[in-house]
């Protein structure tokens, strides 16, 4: 069977987020070969509006209009955006569709068909770590995740590192990444662990082995905590793109007692292709 990642799903509310997103994910999609549907999540106007209590109908109506010629405004430059880094892209296929009502909601239904959902991290967008966009996008559509960090032009990849902690996640993570395995120059399955005798990466190689994927072995002592670990074997290594299982614990233990998952997506320096 072949893995295909044929359609990238790019959710935007602002051209800022079309700037962080749409010309890395483009550059990944000529690479695979695929199409990327950028989806505009549009707010309810009224939703925007504060009704003060007794306010009159005319007033409310004003607020109104104002809100949703903001919304015209803001849906109109991020078309805009959109048309010009599609011409900067004309190999690649991008298409534009617009979801009113709920973010979250329209989030869900259209990333469940998708293959790879793209999410900018930068100042001030509504998709950062934990936000609602990326909560909806990591736990409610069942579909890989790749987190892009604010800075930086890593896509497509070369050296890609797997994290595997041998958790349901990490083997989605896994399986959903083969594609990226596929082209990249090396990979490295990376086991955070003090036992000598562990051989849990070896196994990850040799099942990457019969999908005709060359991978190395790696494992480490933690040395501080295992996010600190990962980070600077990212660092140490080159590390392009990073794959991983994400929130093997709850999100409220994680959030009451740090884990892995926050502390790598709150400060990685490179893509993540998450999976949940």
């Amino acid at each position: 069977m072949t893995h295909r990642l044929k359609r990238l799903l790019v959710p935007v509310h602002d051209a800022a987020a079309v700037d962080a997103a749409l010309p890395r994910a483009c550059r990944l999609a000529a690479c695979l070969g695929s199409v990327v549907e950028v989806l505009y999540l549009r707010g309810i106007a009224v939703d925007r509006v504060l009704l003060g209590e007794g306010a009159p109908p005319a007033a409310l109506r004003h607020r109104l209009d104002e809100a949703e010629g903001a919304e015209d405004r803001r849906m109109a430059a991020a078309q805009a955006a959109v048309d010009l880094h599609s011409g900067t892209h004309p190999g690649t296929q991008v298409r534009w569709r617009v979801a009113a009502g709920a973010e979250t909601a329209a989030l869900a239904r259209h990333g469940r068909l998708c293959d790879l959902i793209v999410l900018p991290r930068h100042r001030g967008n509504a998709t950062t770590v934990h936000g609602p966009q990326f909560n909806a996008a990591l736990f409610e559509t069942g579909r890989p995740v790749l987190l892009l960090p604010e800075t930086g032009d890593a896509l497509p990849v070369s050296r890609v590192a797997v994290a595997w902690d041998g958790s349901v996640q990490a083997g989605r993570a896994l399986a959903d990444a083969l594609p990226l395995l596929a082209g990249a120059e090396s990979v490295t399955v990376l086991r955070v662990s003090d036992d000598p005798q562990d051989g849990e990466a070896e196994e990850v190689v040799a099942y990457l082995a019969d999908h005709g994927i060359a991978a190395a072995a790696r494992r480490v002592a933690p040395a501080g905590s295992v996010a600190d670990t990962l980070r600077a074997e990212v660092a140490a290594a080159g590390i392009d793109l990073l794959v991983m299982g994400a929130y093997g614990h709850s999100r409220l233990r994680e959030r009451v007692l740090g884990g892995v998952s926050r502390s790598l997506l709150s400060s990685a320096p490179v893509p993540i292709l998450l999976a949940h």
